[in-house]
């Protein structure tokens, strides 16, 4: 990761005209549009983008800091940015800035893609907070997650900086920012919790969605839309609050569908939801896998089966003979090897580990089958 004094994206994107020297944008898909910056105007957007202060922007300019606050005010009039931070996404999704190709993937949990979805269509942090109703701490914890994942622990919190970087891996929607798309325009609310269930969620299927058959009674498992859509925020470290939110409701339609699939799939905890969600093969692998170049420890790979067959940290933790505070403590080692970093760690790490293949049992969890093992 570079220093905070050097550019990462300050790459000229000049016409042809070198007399002008002109920064075109991507063309809009729709309608043929292409933002332009002049090359103050796109170097000025490249140290935004970089997380620079207005102090170090201002010494890489030869410039006061009254002229680049002045150069910066008259950049977000000429994009439509409410501030830099949506200066900065619009940049990225009109092709403005370069992205880069060299970071490391990360995983994003759903709260943190829905906080930088309304950071990037100019919300302030007090209107992200009162829009997904979550707390301020929820929020910063949010932000702070993605900053540690992506090794900026030691440089101070930019929103900007994170947007661009995340527009790097590809982790944020990348819709052209066009006036003449609607639903691409400052969010209101309601469009910004379309934006947060497009972003999170698979597109809502039509009819049933279907498990894979038991291998011995050929039945097959068969779930709602809705719950099928709960499975998945679930196997990503969601919390209630998230997936009512994502559901178009509220802590309580998440808590009903979580009931709900707990009584389909006869669990006792989240980890087991996920378990037999993937058995029964409602779930996909994740988009980014963790390198986990060595294997897990005997009694790491029994306490995570003991998990997510259903029991608790106390009784796994007997069950492999060791203390609760010992095991607390490898499973929080586990967690870090793996890159979860939701509310619920361990249910992620039943998922990663069921897409890593190896760790835990992929047996089809059937009632003839349970009824057999009794």
């Amino acid at each position: 990761m570079t220093g905070r004094n050097t550019p990462t994206n300050a790459v000229p994107l000049w016409s042809a005209d070198s007399a002008t020297r002109t920064a075109f944008g991507e063309p809009c898909p729709r309608c043929g549009t292409r933002t332009v910056l002049s090359q103050a105007q796109h170097g000025l957007l490249a140290l935004i983008a970089d997380g620079l202060t207005r102090l170090e922007i201002s010494r890489r300019l030869k410039l006061t800091e009254r002229q680049v606050a002045r150069r910066t005010i008259l950049l977000l009039r000429w994009l439509g940015a409410r501030n830099q931070a949506q200066a900065v996404d619009i940049g990225c999704r009109a092709g403005l800035l370069r992205l880069r190709a060299d970071l490391r993937p990360i995983r994003v949990t759903v709260l943190q893609r829905y906080v930088l979805l309304a950071l990037g269509r100019g919300h302030t942090r007090p209107e992200t907070v009162e829009l997904l109703g979550i707390g301020r701490a929820a929020l910063n914890k949010a932000l702070s997650g993605i900053q540690r994942a992506l090794g900026l622990a030691d440089r101070r919190l930019r929103t900007r900086l994170l947007l661009y970087l995340l527009h790097s891996l590809q982790a944020l929607p990348e819709g052209h920012p066009c006036r003449c798309h609607p639903d691409e325009a400052l969010a209101s609310p309601q469009e910004l919790a379309c934006l947060r269930a497009a972003a999170a969620l698979p597109p809502d299927p039509p009819d049933p969605v279907y498990g894979r058959p038991c291998p011995r009674c050929e039945k097959r498992t068969v779930l709602t839309p809705a719950l099928h859509q709960t499975l998945t925020l679930v196997a990503c470290g969601a919390t209630n609050e998230e997936i009512g939110l994502a559901l178009g409701g509220g802590r309580e339609d998440g808590v009903h569908h979580i009931s709900a699939l707990r009584t389909e799939f006869d669990a006792k905890s989240r980890a087991q939801i996920v378990d037999r969600g993937w058995c029964h093969g409602f779930l996909d692998p994740p988009t980014v896998l963790p390198d986990v170049s060595t294997g897990l420890d005997n009694r790491d790979s029994d306490a995570m089966i003991e998990i997510a067959d259903g029991s608790g940290i106390e009784r796994a933790a007997q069950s492999v003979q060791l203390t609760t505070r010992t095991l607390v403590r490898r499973l929080r080692d586990l967690h870090t090897r793996l890159g979860t970093t939701g509310h619920h760690h361990t249910v992620e790490a039943v998922h990663i580990l069921h897409a890593l293949g190896g760790v835990l049992p992929n047996h089809h969890p059937c009632e003839c089958r349970r009824g057999q093992a009794a």
